[in-house]
C-alpha cells in the first residue's frame, strides 16, 4: 500500500494501523517535511515534491502498489499557484500513475469545505465556488480529477473530513488552539451552527475499512454520532468546565476566514454519502478543554510566581 502525506496527524496514524495489520506499506514525503522523525522501521520511503510533479517518480511509488491512500496537500502558499500545481496537478499525475499501474483502489482524503456550504448564507449573485478560498477551490479540482479517473476503471473514494480530534492531542495542535484561544468565534455564530468535529482513531479505521471494500462510493463525509454538536453545545461544555470565554456580540463572519467546521450539509448533495462513526465527540472536546485549561493555568501561576 502506498500512502502520502504520512507526516501529518492522520498519515501517521493511519500508517501505524497499516503496519500493525502486517501491510507492507510505502510512504512517499516531501524532503523537508519531518520524515526523518517517521517511527516505523519496516516502511519504505520515497521522496517527491507535489508542488513539482515528477511523472518517473509518481511511476516508482506506485509500482506494485494495491491500493493508495493519497493525503498529501498543500494547504498553503504565498503564490496562490503553488495550489493548484501541488493539489490538482501533483492528484493529476498520482491518479494517471496508479491507473496505468492497475491499482485496484485509490482513497483520496480531502476537506469538508468542498462538500459543505457555509453557514453563513453566500451573498446574493455569488457562487459557493467562487467565495471559496484558493485553497478549497484547488481541493475541489483535486477530487474532480480524481474522481473522473474512476470513470476509467480505477475504483475511487474521496472522504472529506471535518476537524479532526484526538484524546491526546498536543495542546499546540491547531484545533486545541481554536478550541481554547480562539472560542470567541463559535460563542459569536448562531447557537444552531453545526461544528463537525471526528475522532482520530474513528477516521483511521474507515480508511483501513475503505482498503478492503468494494464500493465506488464517490465523495464520503465521516461524521461523530452527535451530530448535534452545535455552538450552543459547546458553550454548555465551558459552563460545565466552569470557564466563562468572552462571549462576542453575533456577527456575520466571513466563513473562509475561520477553521473549516462550521458547514451545512445540504441536504440531497449529490454524489456524497453520510457515514456515521462510532466515537462522539463531545467527550473528547471536553477532555482536550480540560487538559489545555489546566495547563493554561498553570502557566499562569507559574508566571504570577516569578514576578
Amino acid at each position: 500500500m502506498l500512502v502520502t502525506g504520512a507526516t501529518g496527524p492522520v498519515g501517521r496514524a493511519l500508517v501505524a494501523a497499516l503496519t500493525a495489520r502486517g501491510a507492507r506499506v510505502r510512504v512517499v514525503v516531501h524532503a523537508i517535511s519531518g520524515s526523518h522523525s517517521l517511527p516505523w522501521p519496516n516502511v519504505e520511503l520515497m521522496y517527491t515534491d507535489l508542488a513539482a510533479p515528477n511523472v518517473e517518480h509518481m511511476r516508482r511509488a506506485v509500482a506494485g502498489c494495491r491500493v493508495i491512500f493519497h493525503l498529501a496537500a498543500v494547504t498553503s502558499a504565498s503564490n496562490p499557484q503553488r495550489l493548484y500545481v501541488a493539489n490538482v496537478q501533483g492528484t493529476k499525475v498520482l491518479v494517471e500513475a496508479a491507473r496505468l499501474a492497475g491499482v485496484s483502489r485509490f482513497v483520496m482524503v480531502s476537506t469538508l469545505a468542498t462538500v459543505g456550504r457555509p453557514w453563513n448564507a453566500v451573498p446574493e449573485g455569488e457562487t459557493w465556488l467562487q467565495q471559496a478560498t484558493h485553497y478549497v477551490r484547488s481541493r475541489f479540482l483535486a477530487e474532480e480529477v480524481a474522481l473522473m479517473a474512476g470513470h476509467k476503471g480505477l475504483l475511487v473514494n474521496v472522504l472529506n473530513l471535518p476537524a479532526v480530534v484526538a484524546p491526546r492531542m498536543p495542546l499546540t495542535h491547531p484545533v486545541v488552539r481554536w478550541l481554547t484561544r480562539e472560542s470567541e468565534a463559535w460563542c459569536a455564530l448562531p447557537d444552531a451552527a453545526p461544528i463537525h468535529l471526528v475522532a482520530l482513531n474513528d477516521v483511521v479505521q474507515l480508511l483501513v475499512a475503505m482498503a478492503t471494500g468494494h464500493e465506488r462510493l464517490g465523495r464520503v463525509v465521516p461524521l461523530a454520532p452527535d451530530g448535534d454538536l452545535t455552538a450552543a453545545e459547546f458553550a454548555k461544555i465551558w459552563d460545565e468546565l466552569r470557564i466563562s470565554p468572552r462571549r462576542s456580540k453575533p456577527v456575520q463572519f466571513a466563513w473562509r476566514d475561520h477553521p473549516p467546521v462550521y458547514y451545512r450539509l445540504v441536504a440531497g448533495e449529490p454524489r456524497v454519502h453520510r457515514r456515521y462513526l462510532s466515537v462522539a465527540a463531545k467527550p473528547l472536546v471536553r477532555s482536550l478543554l480540560k487538559r489545555a485549561v489546566g495547563a493554561h493555568g498553570r502557566m499562569l501561576i507559574h508566571a504570577v510566581g516569578e514576578r
